[in-house]
């Protein structure tokens, strides 16, 4: 994926707050999760996924300083991993990149 991928509108929903839950168990993840080799992941045979190499950090000026191999689920639906951590609130359980 190019930059232009990264160019979006959004509208303001509501704010949440969370809570750094450490974890040793897997446990669903609602967003794409940064992917390595450590990282242990319940692949589900119903579920679509998708790894790719993008930017994760850019300069003011749009450059990008930093990629990170991220994996998702092509169908936004939450991905069975094991990570040490995640932010949760609600029953939403993200990480970032």
């Amino acid at each position: 994926m190019g930059l232009s991928e990264f160019i979006s509108e959004f509208d303001y929903i509501s704010e949440i707050d969370l809570k750094e839950i450490n974890n040793s168990e897997f446990d669903y993840i609602d967003t794409a999760i940064n992917f390595n080799e450590n990282l242990k992941i319940d692949f589900e045979s119903e579920k679509e996924y998708f790894k790719d190499t993008m930017p994760n950090e850019m300069d003011v000026n749009r450059v990008v300083t930093e990629y990170a191999k991220v994996l998702f689920e092509t169908n936004g639906k939450p991905i069975k991993c094991n990570t040490h951590y995640y932010l949760g609130s609600g029953g939403e359980k993200i990480v970032f990149l």
